[in-house]
């Protein structure tokens, strides 16, 4: 009798211990022992190869860095990262999107650069309810798709600023060069429907063109009546070719560096090939990186001490926004990381890599203000 009385006051004991131990049902970390770890994966999809591998080893490496300071950093927590190449294109982002969904099972996607490839596979993410995070796709027609992607830039948002600029600079007649690529004509079609001046010449040339002199030459021929170039290409490889073809022609002597194009046409490749010809350059695209939060500085820094930048250093933090807003979204809530950005609205804002700024009902970021900077030396300031 006495051994049973023993026995049963141990376990009384026994079940208070456990009850006083258990761990809340709440938050990502608190749902496991510490003993056990946690995994979660994190696909990206970016342009590995193709013409805008730049833009995706950039892209590929800010994930990579950040993934490895957060698992170095965390014991409970680890995240791992599943890069596919979406070669800039429908068809393999599909391929892509396909894999990391049914075959990784991944938990988020990172998607960056390309439209057509976002364009292509939204369903992929809508359809399994997988949460899908656009640093870069920037047609207008991202905002049509699904309710599980949200993106960062918009053509219409980086338009008006070049518009803008060129209201600001009475630029009332300007020429128009533009690739032939999904990106550049969704953005140019955009910019037309919305400048009130006159397109005194458009040229629209392919991604194949080799001789870059015979588009300077038509520049060329319309000078005179031209206050300014806009240039849309779609990497910054071309927009290279396309600045020695005009300094061949005297264009840029000519027009004293009157041209303005988007964030494709400044890199850390351009200043290496063409820093005298950039000078006064103006380009579109977030603050540079002086006026960023410290935050962004301080990883631009920790990046550059392992790594180079292959584009620039405001893309870079684009990219480590993105990562770091895909994390957060999993560690509110792993079942459904949906959930914390829809609740990043104009009541409550998420303070990043660029300040504040929130998500509209289409999935668009809002507060990530273009601005027109120009090239001084071998960095970005914001242009007067």
């Amino acid at each position: 009798m006495n051994n049973r009385i023993i026995w049963l006051f141990f376990c009384g004991i026994l079940l208070a211990w456990c009850a006083s131990n258990s761990w809340p049902q709440q938050g990502i970390s608190s749902t496991w022992m510490e003993s056990e770890t946690t995994l979660y994966k994190i696909g990206a999809i970016a342009p590995i190869s193709g013409p805008a591998a730049n833009y995706g080893e950039d892209a590929a490496n800010a994930y990579k860095h950040a993934i490895s300071q957060f698992n170095s950093e965390n014991k409970n927590i680890q995240l791992e990262l599943i890069m596919e190449d979406g070669k800039c294109n429908g068809k393999d982002a599909i391929s892509a999107a396909q894999k990391l969904i049914n075959v990784d099972q991944v938990d988020v996607i990172v998607w960056w650069i390309c439209s057509a490839e976002t364009l292509a596979a939204w369903n992929l993410a809508q359809n399994s309810k997988t949460l899908m995070i656009s640093p870069l796709s920037s047609s207008p027609d991202v905002s049509d798709i699904g309710d599980y992607v949200f993106r960062f830039y918009n053509d219409i948002d980086q338009t008006q600023a070049i518009i803008d600029y060129l209201d600001k600079s009475n630029a009332q007649k300007v020429a128009l060069v533009y690739q032939n690529t999904d990106y550049a004509v969704a953005l140019t079609k955009t910019f037309k429907s919305n400048y009130q001046g006159e397109i005194i010449l458009e040229e629209k040339f392919n991604s194949e063109e080799k001789d870059m002199g015979i588009i300077a030459k038509k520049i060329a021929d319309n000078l005179e009546n031209v206050d300014i170039v806009v240039f849309v290409p779609q990497d910054d490889n071309t927009f290279l070719s396309l600045l020695q073809a005009a300094d061949n022609e005297w264009i840029i002597a000519t027009l004293q560096n009157k041209m303005i194009g988007t964030e494709t046409t400044y890199s850390t490749n351009l200043l290496e090939n063409a820093s005298e010809l950039l000078q006064g350059h103006k380009v579109t695209q977030f603050p540079p990186l002086n006026s960023l939060w410290s935050d962004a500085q301080t990883f631009i820094a920790d990046f550059t001490a392992s790594h180079e930048i292959k584009f620039s250093e405001e893309l870079l933090a684009l990219d480590r926004e993105a990562i770091a807003l895909a994390i957060d979204a999993l560690l509110h809530n792993a079942e459904n990381p949906v959930e914390y950005l829809q609740q990043i609205t104009a009541q409550n804002p998420r303070n990043g890599y660029f300040g504040e700024y929130y998500f509209d009902a289409e999935g668009d970021a809002v507060g990530l203000q273009f601005f027109v900077n120009k090239v001084v030396g071998n960095e970005l300031v914001i242009a007067e």
